[in-house]
């Protein structure tokens, strides 16, 4: 979606629209075998809050960089010829900043106009949404969607957040989605400017949705979904 978007062919809009169909179908694909977590961050939250298997993380993590940097290589290679033709007509070769700049196809960078502390903030507060909104969706004791809808709703979540804020750092949300195709543009010929960018950006889409997710999922479990009643608490109650 974002090398056509990349190409003139759409806009932020149905980059979005985008995004939003393809978690959506990810998680159709996937959640029936492993609940289709697609995201470091989301796992990281689940095994801290949702009683998920710590022993599980670091495999779904692997495989989450993994499914990420195969995806993004794809992608490069099904669009190479159309991003050579962009490079040509810019008088550019795979540029990560300014005019004809095509890193940003595959990893997020922040607007020119944004700090350090900006795009900190803004990864922790959109994973932090996303979180909050994922815990509530799958929540049983909420009025958590029916008919198996729930990928849906996160997707248009994605997307909701993508024209929200899409115009500061990209939303990443995802160190997994982010720094494998950093790593894959690197080697693709980009070179070392996709980690020195937007003031050594990098390392922001990795940390900052590991506090944004389980701050989001501690929100949401606070003050919507406490801690079940147990036989020992209503006792002391009464």
């Amino acid at each position: 979606v974002n090398c056509v978007a990349a190409m003139g062919q759409t806009n932020l809009v149905g980059v979005a629209i985008g995004w939003m169909f393809s978690i959506a179908m990810a998680v159709y694909v996937a959640g029936g075998v492993g609940g289709a977590h697609l995201n470091p961050s989301v796992t990281f939250a689940f095994a801290m809050l949702k009683g998920f298997p710590w022993k599980m993380v670091i495999p779904y993590t692997i495989a989450q960089f993994l499914g990420a940097f195969a995806g993004s290589g794809l992608a490069y290679l099904d669009h190479k010829s159309g991003l050579d033709a962009m490079d040509a007509a810019n008088g550019v070769i795979k540029a990560t900043s300014g005019v004809g700049a095509t890193a940003g196809i595959f990893a997020t960078y922040p607007a020119s106009h944004v700090g350090v502390l900006h795009a900190f903030g803004d990864e922790v507060l959109t994973t932090a949404a996303l979180l909050m909104c994922v815990f509530a969706v799958s929540d049983n004791k909420n009025i958590a969607p029916k008919g198996n809808l729930g990928p849906v709703i996160i997707g248009g979540l994605v997307a909701l957040l993508i024209l929200g804020f899409g115009g500061i750092t990209g939303v990443a949300m995802n160190p997994a989605r982010d720094l494998a195709p950093r790593i894959m543009t690197f080697l693709a010929g980009w070179g070392s400017e996709v980690f020195t960018a937007g003031n050594n950006y990098w390392w922001i889409p990795i940390v900052a949705p590991m506090i944004g997710a389980p701050l989001g999922g501690a929100v949401y479990n606070a003050f919507i979904d406490p801690p079940k009643e147990t036989e020992e608490t209503k006792v002391a109650a009464e």
